[in-house]
């Protein structure tokens, strides 16, 4: 295997000049089976996990932490897109200090329209906390929702949302944190909020939903 690390003008390197190169994660999996043996029925339980090799397993079986890899993917939103969405009212700050992806807040904002998602659309792929408690938000506009596909928190409490708002968490992929607090969600909603499984935290007090529903659902 030393022949993939050679330089790429190397006569001897592997894969040859012309061919699809491996990336970086995929030498290192390739030197780490080499020293675990070359086993063909070993676990990677069984094998040795210290030094880089735990990062690369999580990073090649798609187990990595998102906003790790997002951070790789994603350059900052723009400053002038950052104003426009101020001026729209609303707050919008980095999940951490120089992180691309971003936490939006239009808690309180009734005057919220499909303008504004069309807004944040530009750069929906890098909200990942969306805060629309005590908003505007209702069924109609929550079909904008699937602009946001990385959203991890989605907060809309004490909103007119309904059940047909739930079925929209379906292009949510990576949801954990749901708040329908006060809202008019109903016992049907439970059953897709079942069939959503990342999510780990659902806040859905004081709705129309039957405290028998909820037993079950809890159970």
């Amino acid at each position: 295997t030393s022949r993939i690390h050679l330089n790429l003008d190397d006569k001897l390197h592997m894969p040859p000049k012309n061919k699809n190169q491996l990336q970086a994660d995929e030498k290192t999996l390739l030197d780490w089976w080499i020293k675990g043996g070359y086993c063909e029925n070993c676990s990677v339980a069984s094998l040795s996990l210290e030094g880089p090799i735990t990062e690369v397993l999580k990073r090649l079986t798609g187990n990595e932490d998102p906003l790790k890899r997002w951070r790789r993917e994603y350059d900052p939103a723009p400053e002038k897109w950052l104003a426009q969405v101020r001026d729209r009212g609303f707050k919008v700050t980095p999940v951490s200090s120089n992180h691309p992806m971003l936490i939006v807040s239009a808690k309180g904002v009734k005057q919220l329209s499909s303008s504004d998602f069309k807004l944040l659309k530009k750069y929906g792929d890098q909200i990942v906390e969306l805060d629309l408690a005590q908003s505007g938000m209702n069924d109609e506009l929550a079909t904008h929702l699937s602009d946001f596909p990385n959203l991890l928190t989605l907060d809309v409490a004490q909103t007119a949302i309904g059940d047909k708002a739930v079925s929209k968490l379906s292009t949510l992929p990576f949801l954990k944190a749901f708040n329908a607090y006060g809202t008019k969600l109903t016992g049907a909603a439970l059953s897709e909020l079942q069939n959503r499984p990342s999510l780990e935290a659902l806040y859905l007090a004081q709705t129309e939903i039957k405290e028998t529903d909820m037993a079950a659902f809890n159970k």
